[in-house]
């Protein structure tokens, strides 16, 4: 009997902890999702959470001369800076990089080539990233995706709501 009886008591004690490892398994992952949206970046740099696993990123803020960066997944495309404009529709990301009036001078790449304005479209979902130096390509393709249009945001102002509220529009 008292063999029986410890054979349920270790029976009892690997289930539980197995119990145990399977809650702490889920609990982290939604901490972790939780974490990516809620960390604002260290002591040298700031950072908007886009939608998992994308973000900008401020390097060194007091730098006049900064701007936004974004790294690809996609290593042809490798990363672009001066993200100046950024929307969320669904699982779809918008970039609008580089010049946004005719007065700008800025420049910002596409994979390896530099461009005076550069839109990307990041589906999340279907795991593609598009670049395009023109904004007529760059239309055709939102209309042969069936993507709607974006509703822009300025990144700067989107920085300073994210300081504020710890929380972006397309967030929950």
């Amino acid at each position: 009997m008292h063999e029986l009886r410890t054979r349920k008591g270790v029976h009892l004690k690997a289930y539980l902890f197995l119990l145990l490892v399977a809650c702490s398994a889920c609990g982290s992952n939604g901490k972790q999702k939780q974490d990516f949206y809620a960390r604002a970046g260290g002591w040298d740099w700031v950072r908007l959470p886009l939608l998992e696993p994308y973000e900008v990123r401020l390097v060194d803020p007091e730098i006049p001369q900064n701007s936004w960066l974004f790294e690809f997944k996609d290593p042809t495309l490798g990363g672009t800076q001066l993200v100046k404009r950024v929307a969320i529709e669904d699982s779809i990301i918008y970039l609008r990089c580089g010049s946004i009036t005719e007065f700008d001078r800025d420049t910002t790449n596409i994979g390896s080539t530099m461009s005076p304005t550069a839109w990307f479209v990041i589906d999340v979902y279907m795991k593609t990233e598009e670049g395009f130096p023109e904004e007529a390509a760059y239309l055709a393709y939102l209309e042969e995706h069936h993507y709607p249009r974006p509703r822009w945001l300025d990144v700067d102002s989107l920085s300073d709501t994210f300081g504020k509220n710890k929380k972006l529009p397309w967030q929950p």
